[in-house]
């Protein structure tokens, strides 16, 4: 059951993702970045459960985390990509960057802190 929920999870975030990134060609690189951000830094979202996934269930449940880890290197190869757009000389740690920044605000949002990204 576990591993249905997050694989779940995990496939209606790559579709927001692809959407955003594909879909809406107005927005520049940033402003996708910045939807992206949003999407996953909310704690009403869908990557509130593959975020508390990381740290709960690894040892019990490793078929379930293999879920949470792909998803999250999906999540990197398509910033970076989406960088690349932007930037030539963006590197693969400018998008783990990027994913760390988005951990680093679920993390605040957990605690009850506010993020301001600006």
């Amino acid at each position: 059951m576990v591993e249905i929920c997050l694989a779940f999870q995990r496939n209606i975030l790559k579709e927001e993702v692809r959407s955003l990134i594909h879909t809406h060609k107005r927005l520049s690189v940033d402003e996708k970045l910045e939807r992206i951000f949003f999407l996953h830094a909310d704690l009403d979202g869908l990557y509130h459960l593959l975020f508390k996934a990381i740290f709960e269930i690894k040892i019990r449940y490793p078929d379930a985390y293999a879920i949470v880890l792909e998803y999250r290197s999906w999540l990197v190869e398509e910033v970076y990509q989406l960088l690349l757009v932007a930037h030539a000389n963006a590197s693969k740690v400018d998008a783990e960057m990027f994913l760390f920044v988005v951990d680093g605000a679920v993390v605040e949002l957990l605690g009850g802190c506010g993020v301001d990204i600006f």
